[in-house]
């Protein structure tokens, strides 16, 4: 799933921010930022696509940027899995279709009823404890597919 991968990316980065939040407001913010990541060339596709990133000043600011950006990733690939699985009766990849959207819900639910509010109170270390159960969604789903020895991929 493509959106596997930004899910991801987002979430890291939101990691990455809140851990070291000071502000850096130039030219190359967002692509010095992301170098703090694990995928920086995607990280920075992803926040330069988002336009609220234009107004960033901060770490902080980047950080709910990606937290937003994960939520609404999240939400999406719930909605995509909840049709998958309703075109996939009687075929091997329900279960796991079943398994993402579960992972899935999961994931928005610690993000955006957990980390979401934490970060935005200033918990930031219980904001970094849900974003990393949500990061979990991604690795659910790909192992959901592994145990049934199929690729993740969309119900023909």
């Amino acid at each position: 799933m493509a959106t596997t991968t930004i899910i991801y990316v987002a979430m890291v980065l939101a990691v990455f921010a809140v851990m070291s939040y000071s502000a850096h407001a130039d030219d190359d913010f967002i692509s010095r930022t992301c170098k703090k990541t694990k995928n920086a060339e995607l990280c920075v596709d992803v926040l330069h696509q988002n336009i609220d990133s234009d107004d960033a000043s901060s770490e902080l600011d980047l950080a709910n940027i990606s937290l937003k950006i994960a939520s609404a990733t999240a939400d999406l690939n719930v909605e995509y899995t909840k049709d998958w699985v309703r075109h996939s009766r009687h075929k091997p990849q329900r279960g796991a279709l079943v398994a993402c959207r579960l992972a899935y819900a999961d994931a928005v639910n610690d993000l955006k009823l957990r980390a979401i509010p934490k970060f935005h109170s200033g918990d930031y270390a219980g904001a970094i404890k849900h974003v990393l159960a949500a990061k979990g969604a991604a690795d659910a789903c790909e192992n959901a597919f592994k145990w049934i020895k199929l690729e993740p991929r969309q119900p023909s």
